[in-house]
């Protein structure tokens, strides 16, 4: 037999030793894992909400393509009514100035008639009761 302690289970001291720097050492590594994982779980939270703002400016993205599709369309649409609206429009108003020029002038020929009676009177005319001299033919 031999002199050397011995353990329960049949290990010796330094064996015990070694396991025991070795669960030190175990330990030490476990308390970085969690000091790693603690920063990957903020660097998940963080992440989500970076995802979350993201699919919100899709979303906002994809409003505004469609936002834009519409008007496009609504523009075309009326880029196509507008030059015959604006050319119905040219000539309603050219007959609404010829109109009114028209009255304008009637309305001033009127007024120059009354005017050119009133200053200047015409001279009686003669008015023959019988039929007038025959003039000689010569």
């Amino acid at each position: 037999m031999s002199t050397k302690p011995r353990t329960p289970l049949g290990a010796s001291a330094v064996n015990l030793a070694i396991v025991a720097n070795d669960l030190e050492h175990v330990k030490e590594d476990v308390g970085d894992i969690k000091a790693s994982i603690s920063g990957i779980n903020d660097s998940l939270k963080v992440l989500g909400r970076i995802e979350e703002r993201q699919l919100g400016v899709v979303r906002d993205f994809n409003g505004l393509v469609t936002n834009k599709e519409t008007i496009e369309n609504r523009v075309s649409a009326i880029e196509q009514e507008v030059p015959s609206f604006r050319e119905m429009r040219q000539w309603v108003i050219k007959g609404v100035s010829v109109g009114v020029t028209a009255l304008v002038l009637g309305i001033c020929s009127m007024a120059a008639s009354q005017w050119m009676d009133r200053f200047f009177p015409k001279p009686p005319q003669q008015v023959y009761l019988v039929a007038p001299p025959a003039s000689t033919p010569q």
